[in-house]
């Protein structure tokens, strides 16, 4: 048995679990993607895995399991998933009465399309849209 896994076993438990921070998944995320070649669909898993470990806790997990579905879903960075997601969490959460349909590129000036591209192929598919709602970029 590794060290590693020894200490493991000695120091946590369901009952006393790790804790692990967004940034150590994001970190090991980059280091399974350049360091062992992993694919996206592997790394998702092995993340999952993590999530499911009761030895484990992941801070936030429920915002670690929305950047897994928007990682899957987009060409992004694990890395850039989380703080999409939770900026995506706190936008719809800011509106009491319907989720806001998301902005189009006629409704943009032309110095934001490129975010909404971005979005397009990336981001907000998986997204509720509910009532109309009119951004001003620029402001």
């Amino acid at each position: 048995m590794r060290k590693a896994e020894r200490l493991l076993r000695e120091k946590f438990s369901a009952r006393t679990p790790a804790w692990i921070s967004i940034i150590v998944v994001t970190e090991m995320a980059w280091v399974l993607a350049r360091s062992y070649e992993y694919a996206r669909p592997q790394i998702a898993s092995s993340i999952r895995g993590l999530l499911n470990t009761s030895v484990f806790r992941v801070e936030d997990h429920t915002l670690v399991e929305e950047a897994i579905k928007l990682f899957l879903a987009s060409a992004a960075d694990f890395s850039d998933c989380p703080p999409m997601e939770e900026g995506r969490l706190l936008i719809l959460s800011s509106f009491p009465y319907g989720k806001p349909s998301r902005p189009t590129k006629k409704s943009c000036s032309a110095r934001n399309r490129f975010v909404l591209d971005f979005t397009e192929a990336a981001y907000i598919p998986h997204s509720a849209v509910g009532s109309s709602l009119s951004l001003d970029i620029d402001a």
